[in-house]
């Protein structure tokens, strides 16, 4: 038992650090981007494939991972995430669409998993969940899989979105392929790496867990 918590003790404090370390970068990148904040965005355009060269979109993306940092520490320090959460939405992060972080690259390589080498399909938690909410976006995101069930003594196809259990175990791949839905993708399609939609959760649990812990949470959202 005391090994173990040893352990613990010692996994904490690395975590701690890690974060510490992150947040330090975060700030060091951000003071060096207000630094240059005037500049044209044709000053480093062709060096980076995020936001062209857009500074003011660049310290967006910063404080929003400052953001997503702060609410990862609200369950251990919730002093310390407030001020650093309330800082960086104070400081502009990511509303819109526009402003969503997207890498673009010559070729999307994840599309390959899906279409190419069907190694990957969606999970039945995903799809549950979606379907419970009547979430609009479901054709959006995904393609419809195909299972033929018996009607009246015939084969019939039915399309719909369907996802893999977890655990599940199958003898041929081959049986999963059409049957389960995949992602939309394109070899074409930016990677996303965080979007508007992201940040407004982060805020909005941020003002549920500090009115909980009775602090004020001006700024959050």
């Amino acid at each position: 038992m005391i090994i173990r918590v040893k352990t613990w003790l010692s996994l904490t404090i690395r975590k701690e650090q890690v974060y510490t370390q992150m947040l330090k970068e975060l700030e060091e990148a951000d003071k060096v981007l207000e630094e240059n904040k005037d500049l044209s965005s044709e000053a480093f355009r062709k060096l980076e494939d995020l936001y062209s060269g857009n500074i003011s979109k660049w310290r967006k993306f910063v404080h929003s991972m400052q953001l997503r940092i702060a609410m990862r520490m609200s369950y251990v320090n919730p002093t310390e995430a407030q001020r650093i959460a309330q800082k960086a939405v104070e400081a502009g992060v990511i509303e819109s669409n526009e402003d969503n972080a997207m890498l673009h690259v010559a070729e999307n390589r994840s599309e390959l998993l899906f279409n190419n080498w069907n190694d990957y399909r969606i999970s039945a938690d995903l799809v549950s969940i979606m379907k419970g909410y009547e979430d609009p976006r479901l054709d959006k995101m995904f393609v419809k899989g195909v299972q033929t069930v018996d009607q009246d003594g015939e084969k019939v196809d039915v399309y719909d979105y369907y996802g893999v259990r977890i655990g599940i175990f199958t003898q041929k791949k081959d049986d999963m392929i059409n049957l389960y839905s995949k992602q939309v993708i394109s070899s074409t399609d930016p990677y996303l790496w965080m979007n508007a939609a992201e940040v407004t959760f982060l805020r909005a649990e941020g003002r549920v867990a500090w009115l909980e812990y009775g602090r004020r949470c001006a700024g959050i959202v």
